[in-house]
């Protein structure tokens, strides 16, 4: 049954009107929709730079402001926010009363500045075209790969295949015509350069060790093999850098991942010294031990006061220091301070214990 107001206006008696007004039982929609309040917008497809790719939005401006923010860390962009159905004058609006917040050109945090993980890195992805890749020391960081310590001060690496050419602030922008090169993985939902095309692109960038570090930790967590990297290095031999990293790959012995500054230096003495390489790091009769030459049975740990101060510490060295005497190895503790002030006697003594018994009588 259609239910319908009858509202008469008249001014003379004689000429009469009748206007007739739908009632929302008529209309079968909410109040707000009838009253008209903001604009009706359908659901839309939006392109998002995290792994989804696309992502459909509806409700309220604010609404799909929150939802864009919500996918990508906190930020969205104003393409995105036009493609959404916000015209100007909305956006304008929003960025007065604080919900968007302009923390680069065209691309805006939503609701607040408090930092997030990897925001800046979807603001640099937001400033460039389809397909674009976080890569070099970015995406090595993003890997979890050793990279100066400097690496997260400096601008997001982006690479780009369209042949790029735009400049903006904090994004340093790299350029390829070479398909295989933007591969994508995606690591924290985020597009990166795969584990290989990410050693070969910061190979020119960081220093031999910091490079074989980086090597080794992508080995160690399985993110890649030496065959791979070869390979990678292989079809790209005239790059600068791709040659070192190939024969790093070659030349490989044990993984050499070390968690300290005291380590990196007892390494590089021992390499100094061309002794054999040992194995860094490695479990051993239930204990983590520093270094260890498998062949001689010779292990060296390096006590530092942070690791080793405490009485559970004393308790644990001297656990360890047992089973290691009772595994029929010899063990050797040393300090950062005799490390720097005795190094020749250290691998003097170091390269007695791993010579033959024989010799070392």
């Amino acid at each position: 049954m259609v239910i319908v107001c009858r509202v008469t206006l008249s001014r003379e008696p004689s000429r009469a009107t009748t206007t007739e007004i739908p009632t929302r039982t008529q209309l079968h929609r909410e109040p707000r929709e009838i009253l008209g309040v903001g604009p009706r917008i359908s659901n839309r497809s939006i392109r998002i730079v995290t792994q989804a790719g696309i992502l459909v939005v509806g409700g309220s401006p604010e609404q799909r402001i929150a939802a864009l923010g919500t996918a990508q860390r906190g930020r969205t962009a104003r393409w995105q926010l036009l493609a959404a159905g916000l015209s100007d004058d909305m956006i304008r609006t929003r960025v007065s009363n604080g919900l968007l917040i302009r923390v680069r050109h065209g691309v805006y945090a939503v609701g607040h500045r408090s930092p997030m993980q990897l925001a800046d890195e979807v603001s640099a992805l937001l400033t460039a075209p389809p397909g674009t890749l976080l890569s070099h020391l970015t995406a090595a960081r993003i890997w979890r790969l050793h990279t100066p310590a400097a690496a997260g001060l400096l601008p997001v690496d982006i690479l780009v295949d369209d042949g790029g050419g735009r400049h903006v602030t904090g994004v340093r922008e790299h350029r390829t015509r070479q398909p295989h090169r933007m591969a994508r993985v995606f690591v924290d939902d985020l597009p990166v350069t795969s584990p290989e095309q990410t050693l070969l692109d910061i190979a020119p960038l960081v220093g031999a060790r910091e490079l074989e570090r980086a090597l080794d930790e992508a080995l160690a967590s399985g993110l890649t093999s030496r065959r791979q990297v070869s390979e990678a290095a292989s079809r790209n031999i005239r790059r600068a850098g791709s040659a070192d990293l190939r024969a790093l790959t070659l030349s490989r012995g044990p993984l050499t991942l070390t968690r300290s500054q005291a380590e990196e230096r007892f390494l590089a003495l021992i390499r100094e010294a061309k002794l054999p390489a040992p194995e860094v790091n490695v479990r051993l009769h239930g204990f983590t031990v520093d270094f260890f030459w498998r062949d001689a049975g010779v292990v060296v740990e390096l006590d530092g006061y942070q690791w080793h101060s405490s009485r559970s510490a004393f308790e644990r060295d001297r656990r360890k220091d047992a089973a290691m005497r009772t595994a029929g190895l010899r063990l050797t503790r040393l300090t950062w301070e005799a490390i720097n002030l005795r190094a020749l006697e250290i691998v003097a003594n170091v390269a007695r214990e791993l010579a033959p018994r024989a010799q070392r009588r």
